[in-house]
């Protein structure tokens, strides 16, 4: 008796750790390759699983979709370029895996609740006044 529980118990921490596994190595490689065309079905394709069960998952995980992990992950990115270079937005939507600046500032405003032009205004005064 107690080595059948002993067994579903190992099998249940096993399971556990291998979705462990599987989520940071996800995240990672979106954290990678950001810069790319990316989406839920090539994200499914490369670990071979359905992109229902990769969305169900992801977000059992972590809490959030998987293309608002992407989304956040890349305007973090953007941020941090409008901080610290002199990189046009178009440059940087670019980088950043968008084709059109136009979209990229729509988002960019969404996530940060200001345009790009005006984060990167505000990050340079708070600069300077330091």
């Amino acid at each position: 008796r107690n080595y059948k529980k002993n067994t579903i118990e190992a099998k249940n921490y096993f399971r556990a750790k291998n979705k462990e596994q599987l989520i940071e190595t996800i995240i990672t490689y979106i954290n990678k390759n950001y810069f790319a065309p990316i989406s839920t079905s090539t994200i499914a394709e490369t670990f071979h699983l359905s992109t229902q069960y990769l969305c169900s998952f992801f977000k059992n995980q972590t809490g959030q979709s998987v293309l608002s992990y992407i989304t956040q992950y890349r305007m973090d990115r953007a941020a941090a370029l409008l901080k610290n270079t002199a990189q046009s937005i178009t440059e940087i939507a670019s980088s950043v895996g968008y084709a059109d600046s136009n979209y990229f500032s729509r988002l960019f405003k969404q996530q940060m609740e200001m345009t790009p032009k005006d984060y990167r205004r505000q990050m340079r005064q708070i600069e300077e006044n330091r």
